[in-house]
């Protein structure tokens, strides 16, 4: 399994104009992937709920799944701690920033990526 933090947003048209939005992690499983956004429930807006079906959408035309996580079991905050104790730097093991490769941290594994992709 593999994780991105903060993997690239994506644009989409509304009613209202456009929007943006980033969700808060791409996990790679084998197989498949999961595009997740984690917001407490009792905070999602509207906005938030138009924001999670367009990411929905988009995972789902790449073939991946998404979810929105509400909440978590107490037992699970330590790990979550771990997690965000690690946020940045980060690297672009999949390629999905367009920035210079130059602003890139060299961690991540050779097979992470290949350019014949």
């Amino acid at each position: 399994m593999r994780c991105s933090l903060s993997p690239s947003g994506c644009g989409f048209a509304t009613v209202d104009g456009s929007e943006d939005h980033t969700p808060d992690f791409l996990v790679l499983l084998p197989g498949t992937a999961v595009l997740v956004d984690v917001r407490p429930g009792h905070l999602i807006r509207d906005e938030d709920v138009v924001k999670f079906a367009a990411a929905q959408r988009a995972a789902a035309a790449v073939g991946w799944r998404y979810m929105v996580v509400t909440g978590w079991r107490r037992h699970v905050a330590g790990g979550l701690d771990a997690l965000s104790a690690r946020r940045r730097p980060m690297a672009d093991c999949l390629g999905l920033h367009t920035e210079s490769s130059a602003h890139r941290p060299a961690t991540c594994p050779s097979s992470a990526h290949s350019d014949n992709a």
